[in-house]
Order: C-alpha cells, then sequence, then structure tokens
C-alpha cells in the first residue's frame, strides 16, 4: 500500500463524504432496483458502501488489499476480507453482482485489467459488473475537472501518475475493450467527472 493510503486511512471517509456521499446513494438505488441476492465489493477500502447497503438491509461481501483501510471497516459491521483484487479468493460463477469504486484509476492499466479479468470470472452468467470511476470529459478546461486534478496530484507522485495513465489512455473504456461485457448503461454524476458503468456478463 502506498504512503497515501497508510496516511489516510482513518480520514478516508470523512475526507471524502461531501462528494460521495450523493453518488453511494445512486449506488444503492440500482442495487436496490436489481435486487441483487450475492454481491462484492472489490477494492471496498473502509467499507463505507457496505455499510449503507447493511442499513438498507442489504447483505454483501467486500474485499481489499489495504489492512489499514479493513481495520476501519471491520470496525464496522462490514463484512470485509483482506485479499488480493487481482487474484479473488473466490469461485467463478459466484455472485450477482461485482462492483468497485474509484479503484481502478489508482492502479497501473495493467493492474487494473486483470482487476477487471478476476470481477468478470467470480461474476455468474448474465450477473452484473459495476464500475464506478473518473470519466475523461471532451474538455479538462472546467473548473470541477481542475479541482479532481488537483486532489489526484496531492495524493503523491505514484497514485498521479496511475491517474495520468488513466486518463491519457482513455479511462474505463479502454480498461474494459476486448472484455465479455455487454454495456446496459452509463449514468453520468458529479458535473460529468465521474461514471457508473453497469455492465452484464455474456
Amino acid at each position: 500500500m502506498s504512503d497515501y493510503g497508510v496516511k489516510t486511512a482513518k480520514i478516508y471517509d470523512p475526507l471524502l463524504h461531501i462528494f460521495i456521499h450523493s453518488l453511494r446513494k445512486r449506488i444503492l438505488k440500482i442495487i436496490q432496483e436489481n435486487a441483487y441476492e450475492n454481491i462484492l465489493d472489490v477494492c471496498c477500502g473502509t467499507g463505507n458502501q457496505l455499510k449503507m447497503l447493511q442499513k438498507h438491509g442489504i447483505p454483501a461481501t467486500g474485499i481489499d488489499l489495504s489492512k489499514e483501510m479493513l481495520d476501519v471497516a471491520n470496525s464496522s459491521d462490514a463484512h470485509c476480507l483482506e485479499q488480493n483484487a487481482e487474484s479473488i479468493e473466490f469461485d467463478e460463477n459466484t455472485f450477482d453482482l461485482v462492483m468497485t469504486t474509484f479503484a481502478l484509476h489508482e492502479k497501473s492499466n495493467e493492474s487494473a485489467r486483470m482487476i477487471l479479468d478476476e470481477m468478470s470470472r467470480v461474476s455468474k452468467k448474465g450477473g452484473h459488473l459495476m464500475i464506478v470511476d473518473y470519466a475523461i470529459p471532451k474538455s479538462r478546461l472546467n473548473i470541477s475537472r481542475k479541482v479532481v486534478d488537483f486532489i489526484e496530484y496531492l495524493a503523491g507522485d505514484e497514485h498521479y501518475g496511475f491517474y495520468k495513465e488513466y486518463t491519457q489512455s482513455g479511462g474505463l473504456n479502454y480498461l474494459l475493450k476486448g472484455l465479455p461485457l455487454k454495456e446496459i448503461k452509463t449514468i453520468k454524476a458529479l458535473s460529468g467527472n465521474v461514471e457508473i458503468k453497469l455492465m452484464e456478463l455474456i
């Protein structure tokens, strides 16, 4: 885990709450509408999305490699396991929904693609993947995008390097190329800087 992750594990949710609470509620609504029975949250971090799901009676499992993040998650009732998202320790064809939120842009494209491969592997045939991360805007000159860029810059050299690789290569559209997935819908959020992609495994 990067030094950035260690330093911010205990303040991650308070730091980002104002920006992503509404986004988490959108995710909750999608999950409620589709009535998924088995849910896996990949790179779950401090488990904030899992906690929201549980408050609404929706059980789910999270995995993350960061012990610091998991310590925060498991201080509540969130069910989070220490696992490497590049090699998920579940059988194939297990989950109705496999999701990840703001995890791919902070990893190399190679690592992000391995995670997406694993997410597809453990998803049931006809099951769904929900991927939430930064959209690639037509113009990077708007103020809100500059704020995003600055926040990612503050995260440190390695993190910012992966963020630039992600954005310069085309973001989620690039990472999803060639995977056995059919797009169900894409929802833009946070002034168009974020997208929620709901995909079906075919």
